[in-house]
């Protein structure tokens, strides 16, 4: 939802009276769908937006970015306007590039990285795996501004080093709820989780993925295991693991550790967060 817009305009005073088509007014009416067009950004939270020919500074929740289009519902006139969001054609720039992206996820470049950091030398080798980690952040940022109606996904690589040198490198999807005046006026039942997701292959225990939800200090929880002795190694570890939850003032509901395919659960999180069209990549909830 767009909601509270202010005015920009002095003379800009809602009508009263006979309904008008706000096409031929320049006003809103209850209930009419208008477009919006997003002409800056004022903050993550604060955008400009064109509307019927008036300039609306916008608080939202909805992550917006210059050019953006929206299709807009007038929900309320008073004592402000708040249209709720019914769809958005995101602008430009060029939409993220997918290979480029996965690239963070490739051991190698980190190591490449970390040798010229540590040795001082800028080779080749370091210097084009630097640039490529750049190119892949650059993309990684630029999705992971884009906001949904559900709320906002960010993808974070976690490289670590391993003690013989060589990295591995965690993926880590964290989901934020959507927060505005429409879901903080919910009863707490109504609220949408906090959803974590990592995703880690181990040299014993093979790939192993972790889903957890919080809604207020409610966790649920499953672990995907690719190996029976890699689920029993997990659920001996679940006693301890809810402890530490407890002792974070988090209340455990239920905590279950699955059998999957592996290869289903190495997918990389990040293509839970774009689906792929023909010529493009467009993210998704």
């Amino acid at each position: 939802m767009i909601g509270k817009f202010n005015s920009l305009s002095a003379n800009s005073a809602l009508s009263r009276g006979k309904p008008k088509e706000s096409k031929e007014t320049g006003e809103l009416i209850r209930s009419e769908t208008v477009k919006g067009r997003v002409l800056r950004i004022v903050d993550q939270r604060t955008a400009v937006v064109l509307i019927n020919g008036k300039e609306y500074t916008a608080r939202t929740g909805v992550l917006l970015k210059t050019g953006d289009i929206l299709d807009l519902k007038v929900k309320e006139l008073i004592p402000v306007p708040v249209l709720k969001t019914l769809g958005i054609e995101y602008a430009g720039p060029d939409l993220p590039d997918l290979p480029v992206m996965l690239s963070v996820l490739d051991e190698n470049l980190w190591e490449s990285v970390h040798e010229t950091v540590d040795t001082g030398k800028y080779s080749g080798d370091g210097k084009a795996a630097g640039e490529r980690l750049s190119e892949a952040f650059e993309n990684l940022r630029s999705m992971n501004l884009t906001g949904s109606n559900e709320g906002r996904d960010i993808f974070i690589p976690l490289p670590v080093r391993q003690p013989e040198g060589h990295f591995m490198v965690f993926q880590l999807r964290l989901r934020l709820p959507r927060q505005d005046s429409e879901t903080s006026e919910k009863n707490s039942g109504d609220k949408q989780p906090f959803r974590i997701s990592l995703l880690v292959e181990l040299t014993e225990l093979g790939p192993v993925r972790a889903d957890f939800s919080v809604n207020e200090k409610k966790v649920d929880g499953t672990f995907h295991a690719a190996t029976g002795k890699t689920r029993k190694v997990i659920e001996d570890e679940v006693p301890r693991f809810i402890e530490s939850l407890n002792a974070q003032g988090l209340s455990v509901n239920c905590i279950e550790c699955v059998l999957k395919c592996p290869d289903e659960i190495k997918r990389p999180l990040i293509l839970e967060m774009v689906q792929m069209s023909e010529n493009s990549i467009d993210t998704v909830a």
